[in-house]
């Protein structure tokens, strides 16, 4: 049983997977960027779900150039993450680029890419920081107006003037950081 499992490929990719999500947990707790543990550790989970309920159906057969691609891809990921001190922009791009080079190992140049297509799709949308985002879609008045409504709701004697959240002892301004964009 144990020789079968240990010269499984799968059983390998799987390894490799587990070692790179807990080199990024490490990275990105070390960096102390709260938001990114909690939508980073959601992603890989939910790649790691998604392959994993397809492991039966998954083409693991690699060439030469697939695999020295997929080697070369987790080599730069690693000697990259050994030199990380603190919050480096590089961190939204580690899951795509862990999945691209295990899609890479897994199933060579363009057939690993292609059955992986709906993974790196969805760790795309990782890669653009949340300042970014907040220049492309503000969703601070809408924060406004839910946090209104749920306050409303919850029984207390709150207005709404714009941006403004008002309460008989006080009231705060959303601000652009509070919007959520960078959890949404």
């Amino acid at each position: 049983f144990f020789k079968q499992t240990f010269n499984s490929q799968f059983f390998w990719l799987v390894g490799i997977f587990s070692g790179l999500f807990a080199i990024y947990m490490a990275l990105v707790s070390r960096a102390s960027y709260d938001s990114l543990i909690g939508t980073g550790f959601l992603y890989w989970v939910a790649i790691g779900s998604m392959i994993w309920s397809r492991q039966k159906r998954l083409n693991l057969h690699s060439g030469v150039f697939g695999t020295l691609m997929g080697t070369s891809v987790v080599a730069l990921i690693l000697v990259k993450s050994a030199f990380m001190q603190g919050y480096d922009p590089f961190l939204r791009v580690f899951p795509f680029l862990s999945v691209l080079g295990l899609g890479f190992l897994a199933s060579g140049i363009f057939g690993g890419v292609r059955q992986f297509w709906k993974e790196l799709a969805m760790l795309a949308f990782l890669i653009p920081s949340p300042s970014m985002l907040e220049r492309v879609v503000d969703t601070t008045m809408v924060t406004a107006k839910f946090s209104h409504a749920l306050l409303w709701y919850t029984g207390f004697d709150v207005i709404r003037d714009g941006l403004f959240i008002l309460i008989p002892n006080g009231g705060v301004e959303v601000y652009s950081g509070c919007s959520g964009v960078d959890t949404m």
